[in-house]
């Protein structure tokens, strides 16, 4: 046996069999040498609509319809929220993630048996010895470190606080997110978030839009309005603080793209200011060996001139 089918759906679809002797038919048992597709009908919601296909999609659902019912269907559909607990355990992740970098780099105490190498210390060691060194010397560069320490301040404070213009839920502690308290032996745990899963879910639950809210609500205010800050959701907050206090580094520091000459940095300035007096100091030492120079040429002609004078007054004595 074989099957027939027709590329097209629905009432344009159409198979033929041009059979004038009835052969083929009588071959293949068939009784009729034609047939005509006919649309789906289905009666959504009160609403009859005629289709062309059995599979399509009706206000985000897709339906498949797979053959005639007698009776009514009722479809329950439900949002999948797996997906926004999953961003949301993610978004608590990297936060901690990113409080347990900086407590370790602001806590890491400097090694003053490492200081940094000189041109002439390098030449004798191999490039393994020089990165085992270095590696060494930069532990402790940003022990207690102030920008680092306010920034995770200035993140806990924005986490705190309610985001305004929404009603429940408003806080992270609504849906379940607060901050770990100290622990005895655990104190590297202070400061980061935990998640109760259960309140979590449950919230998620009842209202997904408005726990996604949370983290990504918007101001309509100017962002130099003080109450801008208030009004928006959690991701944007952090943002915006990483942003200023990335710009307070760069401030500090310099951005590490572009050369001392044009780095108006804090660091920048302090080494120019360095370069200027060392320069300075090689202009004075160069001027001190300049002058030495001619006062150590004058009295060695002075010298040799005394000891022409002495040798001609021992030759007068002798005579």
């Amino acid at each position: 046996s074989f099957m027939m089918s027709s590329t097209s759906t629905g009432s344009s679809a159409k198979i033929e069999i041009n059979d004038p002797n009835g052969d083929f038919a009588k071959i293949f048992n068939i009784t009729s040498t034609s047939a005509q597709g006919t649309n789906a009908e289905v009666v959504l919601n009160g609403k009859k609509m005629e289709l062309e296909n059995n599979s399509f999609e009706f206000n985000g659902v897709k339906f498949d319809l797979k053959g005639v019912s007698t009776s009514d269907v009722s479809v329950t559909a439900t949002r999948d929220t797996g997906d926004i607990v999953s961003q949301i355990k993610e978004f608590v992740k990297q936060y901690n993630d990113l409080v347990d970098k900086v407590n370790q780099s602001t806590s890491a105490r400097p090694n003053r048996n490492y200081r940094p190498l000189t041109e002439e210390e390098r030449e004798g060691m191999t490039e393994k010895q020089i990165d085992l060194w270095e590696s060494k010397a930069k532990v402790g560069l940003l022990y207690r470190d102030d920008i680092l320490q306010e920034t995770l301040s200035t993140l806990r404070r924005s986490l705190v606080d309610n985001v305004k213009g929404l009603g429940e839920p408003n806080s992270l502690s609504d849906i379940g997110i607060t901050f770990k308290g100290y622990l005895k032996g655990m104190a590297g745990e202070l400061g980061k978030l935990e998640i109760d899963e259960q309140k979590l879910q449950d919230a998620v639950n009842k209202n997904p839009d408005a726990v996604m809210q949370l983290f990504t609500k918007t101001s309509n205010l100017d962002q130099k309005d003080p109450n801008y800050k208030s009004e928006t959701g959690y991701a944007d907050r952090l943002y915006t603080d990483l942003t200023n206090q990335i710009n307070k580094i760069i401030k500090r520091i310099g951005s590490g793209k572009v050369s001392d000459a044009v780095d108006n940095s804090q660091y920048g300035r302090d080494i120019d200011e360095m370069n200027k007096r060392m320069q300075t100091l090689e202009s004075r030492v160069a001027l001190v060996e300049k002058r030495y120079y001619k006062q150590f040429t004058a009295m060695e002609k002075a010298l040799q001139k005394l000891n022409s004078q002495g040798s001609w007054l021992s030759q007068q004595l002798g005579q």
